[in-house]
């Protein structure tokens, strides 16, 4: 079925439903805990080293005969997802974790519905005071993306930087490259102009934003480096007017152009940020001691910077030894290269 709504049509419920025949409103969702109560929850620590094993026991009861365990699915989850899928209504498990955790028990109903928390969950917070923070300044990561436009800024290129005249003189500069560091992602801003033949100078704006991931599979860590872009071509009213709508077809196909383009320069600067990353790692020796556990943008007033957290390795059975741990694969853009060995 498919209606017009217009402004002017009025349907009332009685409309639809005469008499004392309309449906209930506003009925509030059904909780979770009104079926079962989490009589017991506990872990063994609710304070951790990256990748220590915890253990953690509960207890699922049922408040009413009408209701079965079994007709839920129960999961203990983290911050970063579920943890242990399909566990029994009490029990114990052992887990790792490398992060400050909320650790929850969620339930659904099998086969559908939505997942919620039974009970109150336990704040489990990381000690990082044994790890490594190896700091790369903000000097560094702005040089590799620089570097990286500089294959679409070249003197051959119809794609130069933006200038303008300094107030007061006849002196003409290049715009600087704006670079905002704030948790989470660094944001790049290019002043360009695209320059042709016959033809006004268009003003380009290209953006990239670079964000850094870890990921953690048992004893592998993953290195995911993402570059972002947007442009935007554009024209002064002025011009399009004197060259007839010409500029205004030139900025479409500008426009459609770019992000295949930048797509391309988006994957140099990735993977020559990886490579920054690995150097400043071979200037020590904690890939042989250490394991990667996170890596920070850190935004300061006066001097932002990286922060590569490294932490002691822990050895064992369920998180692997020194020889086999941390051979890192780098994801680029979502790709995973071949895994980067350790030093000799």
């Amino acid at each position: 079925m498919r209606i017009s709504i217009s402004a002017g049509l009025s349907v009332s419920p009685q409309d639809i439903f005469p008499g004392d025949e309309l449906p209930p409103v506003d009925v509030p969702p059904v909780d979770i805990n009104d079926f079962f109560e989490l009589r017991t929850f506990s872990t063994s620590s609710t304070t951790f080293e990256p990748f220590e094993r915890l253990s953690a026991e509960w207890s699922i009861v049922e408040r009413s005969e009408n209701v079965l365990a079994s007709d839920y699915n129960f999961s203990l989850v983290g911050s970063e997802g579920i943890i242990h899928d399909d566990i029994s209504a009490s029990g114990v498990v052992s887990f790792a974790l490398h992060s400050n955790t909320l650790l929850r028990i969620q339930g659904r109903r099998r086969g559908g519905g939505m997942a919620a928390t039974v009970g109150q969950g336990i704040g489990l917070t990381v000690d990082e005071s044994d790890c490594r923070i190896l700091e790369v300044p903000s000097q560094i990561l702005n040089g590799v993306v620089e570097h990286g436009m500089s294959g679409l800024v070249s003197d051959a290129a119809s794609i130069r930087r933006r200038t303008y005249v300094v107030p007061g003189t006849l002196q003409v500069a290049e715009r600087e490259v704006v670079s905002t560091w704030q948790l989470g992602s660094i944001r790049y801003d290019f002043p360009l102009a695209l320059v042709l033949n016959n033809m006004f100078d268009g003003d380009l704006d290209v953006s990239l934003t670079a964000r850094f991931a870890v990921d953690h599979e048992d004893e592998e860590s993953y290195l995911e480096v993402d570059v972002a872009h947007s442009s935007h071509v554009d024209f002064a009213a002025a011009e399009d007017i004197l060259s007839f709508g010409n500029t205004s077809s030139v900025a479409r196909t500008a426009n459609r152009l770019m992000p295949m383009i930048l797509d391309f320069v988006a994957e140099r600067i990735e993977g020559q940020a990886i490579q920054a990353f690995f150097a400043v790692l071979a200037a020590t020796s904690l890939r042989e001691t250490h394991r990667l556990v996170a890596v920070r943008v850190v935004p300061l007033e006066n001097f932002s910077y990286l922060a590569i957290v490294m932490c002691p390795r822990r050895e064992g059975p369920d998180l692997g030894s020194p020889d086999n741990d941390l051979r890192e694969e780098v994801r680029i853009g979502g790709a995973v290269n071949s895994p980067i060995p350790k030093d000799e």
